[in-house]
């Protein structure tokens, strides 16, 4: 019995030796290059490509029973469809196989693969059908479409060996190394494309279940064909590594200290490039087609974006994020991006930014909730809705509490000094036309055509100008090359204002209108913080409706045209000392003296014009103010006016007709005795800067002086038309003066 069962044991280990050195001269015996008609008409069946293997495959089998397979030059074509290019081509494919667990333990373990020079094309066509679908084909179609047979409930019958590795219940790979691979998608539906290049790829022991570290770097590219427009961001050098956990039931891969780098390029980023480094970890579950990301962070020099989020649905893909910006300096940022930033108004302005918002949409939409924004001491709240990657809709409602406009702006230098003159030839700027036509545009007429906008803004106060506004209320709306701001509501300087704007932008010169009410606004503080000198002081009450055209300043200045309705009560008017020039005016003729220096009225000495109203209508055309029913009424003075005012020139031009009460009239202090019955011609001309005022009272002092027998005849001025003193000047002949 022992004879026998040593005779069985030798028997056994014959076999087995034989086994095994039959093994070993397997790839000597068989040429697996005899095989490549079989294993090309396998491929062909199941997916309907071509397979091609121009260069050798070599196999060889180690003492431990270790397969190595290398498959040189490899090309598996596109279906009809596609068939202007490759769907996968490789320049070499090696595959380092374990018989020892597959037979023994029914696992597969693969000590390595190795791939060099692989190129994988996925295209998509206009009608949305994609090259690698017919792989993914559902059972009931699959039949339809190859001819592949299935078995009964819908599944395709399988032959033999792939019904044993069906079997196999563990996955066992020692690395994975890819080098000088590209991948091309290319969406000829939307016109996207997107290119990886240069891909290498290294991977340690790949467990199921189990952790292993991962280290890949390439060049990633995308450009749009549907527009003509440089990206933003064209390419960039990406590096990645981190660890990986595979789970092949659910399935989901589970990435863990995902750490990218990245340098990004683009029309809008520096020319060294944008280096930016994103950390996450992440959950990608194949089956339910969506990516989780747990606490990642985005972040270049000085400023991070930090969040966590999700992207389901791959074909049609809808994310969800939640995102915070921590406080960071905007002016130091900009600084890194090498953008240059003028100097501003307040040096501590942009110090300080910090965000926090929900986003969530799709490839269509995004939509920005539960918006926090701190810039300095600003703070935004609010919500925003994107629309259409095509043909973008912004639509906005955002709540500001205080915002000071003015510390953002532009510091004003000292302007040059100007060349001392040499006597030399200067160079030629040109004539006024030929300036006005270089100036630039103000209005932004390419990017405002396409605009489609609805805008709710709130502001709790706002300073721009030097102005200061409270309780702002704006709604503006933008379609079609048409901009409507109705309305723009606010209180300022004890009063309110509303103002109404319209700007078509269809045609090449922009047309605007603009129709503003202002009511009970207290003109003196508000002249002041403007910059300027509260020369008008009163509570205005104001209507205008005014229109213009043009693309720069002087083009909307010199079309100005409309209406406008004033009316200002309780106020003076300092650079205007009526009063003081006609009692000098009429002293100096009753003394027959002529002009000197004393007669000139300092600011110290002025008297400025008070008035309990002022009122009239205004008509301004081409730039110019036209005015003839100006009206001032005081406790001294009643005035009537015309006039015009140049806003471009900065160029007054007024004749008022002014009657003194009796009261002032017949105070002989006040010397105007005799004027009480008459009206009193006052000019004013010039810029504003230096008004030049004139009171004609020398033809109604002409009458008096004649019933003075000492004086002698005095000669009428030629310039003077009209009556003696008895009979006033009417509105006409004033107008002579």
């Amino acid at each position: 019995m022992k004879r026998f069962l040593r005779w069985i044991m030798g028997l056994l280990c014959a076999l087995a030796g034989s086994m095994y050195l039959l093994l070993l001269a397997l790839p000597h015996l068989l040429d697996p290059n005899d095989y490549k008609t079989v294993l090309t008409d396998l491929v062909r069946e199941k997916t309907g490509r071509e397979l091609s293997i121009p260069g050798d495959i070599q196999v060889q089998i180690s003492p431990w029973l270790a397969v190595t397979c290398v498959l040189g030059e490899v090309q598996l074509a596109n279906s009809a469809l596609f068939a202007t290019s490759n769907l996968i081509e490789s320049k070499q494919a090696k595959l380092e196989l374990s018989l020892w667990p597959l037979l023994f333990q029914r696992r597969l373990h693969m000590a390595g693969i190795v791939l060099e020079g692989a190129t994988l094309n996925f295209l998509r066509n206009k009608e949305g059908l994609s090259n690698w679908q017919p792989l993914a084909m559902p059972p009931e179609l699959r039949e339809k479409t190859t001819g592949e047979p299935t078995e009964s409930g819908g599944k395709p019958k399988q032959p033999l060996l792939q019904k044993l590795l069906w079997e196999v219940t563990g996955l066992d790979l020692g690395k994975i190394h890819l080098t000088q691979t590209n991948v091309r998608y290319d969406n000829r539906q939307t016109g996207r494309r997107i290119v990886i290049k240069d891909l290498k790829l290294k991977t340690g022991r790949l467990r199921e279940k189990g952790q292993f570290p991962f280290e890949a770097a390439f060049n990633l590219s995308h450009d749009d064909t549907t527009t003509k427009k440089p990206a933003a961001i064209r390419s960039g050098d990406i590096a990645m590594q981190g660890n990986a956990t595979l789970f092949l039931d659910e399935p989901h891969l589970l990435l863990e200290d995902l750490r990218i780098k990245g340098t990004l390029k683009g029309q809008s980023l520096p020319k060294r490039g944008l280096k930016v480094v994103f950390s996450t970890n992440s959950d990608i579950q194949l089956r339910q087609e969506k990516i989780t990301l747990k606490d990642f962070s985005l972040s270049h020099e000085d400023i991070r974006l930090q969040g966590s989020g999700a992207l389901e649905d791959f074909s049609s893909p809808r994310f969800a994020l939640s995102l915070k910006v921590p406080a960071c300096s905007p002016k130091s940022i900009l600084k890194q991006l090498d953008t240059r930033l003028p100097l501003l108004q307040d040096i501590d302005a942009l110090t300080h930014l910090s965000a926090e918002l929900l986003v969530k949409g799709n490839m269509d939409m995004a939509e920005i909730t539960d918006l926090t924004v701190k810039l300095d001491e600003t703070a935004i709240t609010g919500a925003l809705t994107v629309k259409d990657q095509i043909n973008p809709t912004y639509e906005a409602s955002i709540h500001i509490n205080h915002l000071d406009l003015d510390r953002y702006g532009r510091k004003k230098t000292a302007p040059p000094e100007p060349l001392p003159e040499t006597g030399e030839h200067q160079l030629d700027t040109g004539s006024d036309e030929e300036q006005a036509e270089a100036s630039p545009p103000v209005i932004p007429v390419s990017f405002l055509k396409p605009l489609r906008l609805q805008l709710d803004l709130q502001a709790d106060s706002l300073k721009v100008s030097g102005v200061q506004l409270s309780q702002v209320q704006m709604k503006l709306a933008g379609k079609d090359g048409l901009i409507q701001l109705d309305p723009l509501t606010a209180r300022l300087y004890g009063g309110n204002m509303k103002l109404k704007a319209k700007m078509d932008v269809r045609g090449d010169i922009p047309q605007i209108q603009i129709k503003k009410t202002i009511n009970k606004v207290q003109l003196a503080q508000l002249l002041r913080d403007m910059g300027s000198r509260d020369d008008v002081t009163g509570t205005a009450l104001i209507d205008s409706d005014i229109n213009t055209s043009g693309l720069s300043r002087e083009d909307l200045t010199s079309h100005l045209k409309g209406t406008l309705r004033f009316e200002i009560l309780n106020g003076e008017i300092k650079p205007l000392h009526i009063l003081q020039v006609i009692r000098t005016t009429v002293t100096r003729h009753r003394e027959e003296t002529t002009p000197s220096a004393g007669d000139v009225i300092t600011d110290e000495a002025a008297e400025p014009t008070t008035f309990v109203r002022l009122s009239g209508s205004a008509l301004l055309e081409d730039g110019i103010l036209h005015s003839n029913d100006l009206m001032i009424t005081s406790e001294l003075m009643q005035m009537t006016g015309a006039g015009e005012l140049d806003l471009d020139r900065g160029q007054i031009d007024l004749l008022l007709n002014i009657s003194l009460s009796p009261e002032l009239v017949q105070d002989e202090m006040m010397g105007l005795t005799g004027l009480g019955d008459t009206l009193i011609p006052y000019t004013i001309v010039g810029p504003f800067s230096d008004l030049k005022q004139e009171a004609e009272v020398k033809r109604l002092l002409k009458g008096e002086t004649e019933k003075q027998p000492q004086a002698l005849p005095e000669q009428a001025d030629p310039k003077i038309k009209g009556t003696d003193a008895s009979h006033p000047p009417t509105e006409q002949g004033a107008a002579d003066y």
